[in-house]
Parts: C-alpha cells; structure tokens; sequence
C-alpha cells in the first residue's frame, strides 16, 4: 500500500510539473504543498519499511503492527481524502 500511495504521489506531482523520484523526496514535497498532513509519519513509515528486516531481528513486529493500526493507516486515509476532492473538482 505505501508504494502504491507514493507512486500516485509521484503521478499527482508529476502532473502538476514537479518531477522526483526519491520516496523521500517525493514525501517532503507532498508535504509542503500540503498534499499529506503529517509528513513525519510518512517518513517513518519509510524507514520502517526499509528497515523491516531489522524490526524482525529485533523482535518489534508488535510495535511496527501498533504503528500500523495506529498512526499509518490515518496517512493512507488521508490521502485518499484528499484524492477524492481534487477528483471530484476534476469531474463534477
């Protein structure tokens, strides 16, 4: 899901004359045109997925899953929020 929302970012950016290609990058400027609201957590949701295999190391799934539930799923629902507005602007 987190890739698939960052590349509908990268599309939205890209479509509006913003070109980047680093998740992270990508991340920030949503962030600064206000595309996402809490570009911290997006952030770490990144390194949590790239660190994933660490997080199994270290036996913290249940917190990666507290994460998740708790402050993650919010960034994906926001997205979606938003995506709805600006396609409704769009067609209606």
């Amino acid at each position: 899901m987190f890739n698939s929302s960052v590349l509908l970012l990268r599309y939205y950016l890209k479509f509006n004359g913003i070109f980047y290609y680093e998740n992270i990058d990508i991340i920030k400027e949503a962030y600064y045109l206000e595309i996402i609201e809490d570009g911290q957590s997006w952030i770490e949701l990144l390194f949590d997925i790239k660190n994933i295999e660490q997080i199994k190391a270290d036996n913290k799934e249940e917190e990666l899953l507290h994460n998740i539930v708790n402050k993650y799923a919010k960034c994906f629902s926001d997205l979606n929020i938003f995506m709805e507005k600006k396609y409704e602007k769009l067609w209606y």
